[in-house]
């Protein structure tokens, strides 16, 4: 995971969110992206479920300014 800058994490039952910038250390001091198709998102909230929960979806969907960027099987 990211080496530098702020990054937070939690993990239960339910599954892992983690909160981490977008630009991570990179190689030659530049950083990189962690989400290259979105260079304008500063912060990432990423989650990871061992199945679809619905009910954070919709939780999540509720905070102002929070955007569904995109959703990955596993």
């Amino acid at each position: 995971m990211t080496t530098g800058g702020v990054y937070h994490l939690a993990q239960g039952t339910y599954g892992r969110i983690e909160i981490q910038p977008n630009a991570i250390p990179g190689d030659h001091g530049q950083d990189d992206l962690y989400t290259p198709e979105h260079p304008a998102v500063r912060v990432l909230l990423l989650t990871n479920t061992p199945a679809p929960e619905p009910a954070l979806h919709t939780r999540l969907g509720t905070i102002q300014g929070l955007a569904h960027l995109s959703r990955e099987s596993w």
